[in-house]
């Protein structure tokens, strides 16, 4: 049988079972059920994912042609090895992890099966958040999709028919395009919770300095999506304020050190956003610099 009889280049899948019950999958699950898709979620009982990839629930339903593994990376490739032996040839069998290539589902391959990555961009930090972002297919949020061009364009239909946006991604790169994730989601939450650290020592209550920037952060966040970063920077170091920089840094010496530290790192590279900017002077952007060192 040829890896292109049971899923065709523009054919979504239609029988779908997802390996690993947590946020991501959970979540995954419960949208495509509600579109109307056939739904298997398993957990890490192996007797219920042979059964889930072995045996159709009903006589309609055909067998399963993608197989999605919403575990922890480090438990991927022994994921994918324990249920080989029962995936139906040529069934698509996906990893969600930002990070992997597809390497880690040579077994899969092995077995006859096509093989892919796909990361939903987007943070599910639990169930019921991931299931609200998840209820409106209006949220476009974007899946870097790597695989060959036969087995992308059905696992791209497929996240489209809840809202995602699919793109390419080269396997190789997923380390470098994972990390840059981080800096926007993961390291975004860390940077909130400095500026809410200072706030603090401000005296300000940490539930209404939330709310006051929020409406700061989006329109942030818009003018830099609508803008790009350069013309998007405000503020002291794009205006070359060095006097109102030093007082920040004495009215920080009482915060954490990583706080400090972050302020010092993060002005480093708004300076070189200045210089872009063009609106300071080389002197100045020279003793920004050198305090921010």
């Amino acid at each position: 049988m040829s890896a292109s009889n049971k899923v065709s280049d523009n054919k979504m899948p239609k029988h779908i079972v997802i390996i690993g019950a947590g946020n991501l999958g959970t979540s995954l699950a419960h949208a495509w059920s509600n579109n109307g898709m056939h739904v298997t979620l398993t957990n890490k009982d192996q007797e219920s994912q042979r059964r889930a990839l072995t045996q159709n629930p009903d006589q309609a339903s055909q067998s399963v042609d993608c197989v999605l593994l919403t575990v922890q990376d480090s438990n991927i490739k022994a994921a994918c090895d324990a249920i080989s032996p029962w995936l139906p040839t040529d069934a698509i069998v996906c990893h969600c992890s930002g990070a992997l290539g597809t390497d880690v589902l040579k077994s899969a391959e092995q077995a006859g099966c096509r093989i892919a990555s796909v990361h939903p961009l987007n943070t599910f930090p639990s169930i019921e958040s991931g299931k609200a972002l998840l209820a409106n297919t209006s949220h476009q949020s974007y899946c870097f999709i790597s695989a060959d061009d036969n087995t992308s364009e059905p696992l791209g239909t497929l996240f489209s028919k809840i809202g995602f946006v699919p793109a390419k991604l080269d396997a190789k790169n997923k380390v470098a395009y994972h990390a840059a994730c981080v800096f926007a989601s993961n390291y975004l939450t860390s940077l909130t919770e400095a500026s809410l650290l200072v706030a603090e020592e401000a005296g300000l209550d940490r539930d209404l300095y939330i709310k006051a920037i929020q409406p700061l952060m989006l329109t942030t966040l818009n003018n830099i999506a609508n803008n790009g970063t350069t013309a998007s920077l405000s503020g002291p170091i794009a205006r070359g304020d060095l006097d109102t920089i030093t007082q920040h840094l004495n009215a920080l010496s009482n915060t954490p050190q990583q706080v400090q530290d972050a302020y010092l790192i993060l002005g480093q590279q708004a300076v070189q956003l200045a210089a872009q900017q063009g609106n300071v002077s080389e002197s100045d952007l020279t003793l920004l610099m050198e305090t921010l060192s």
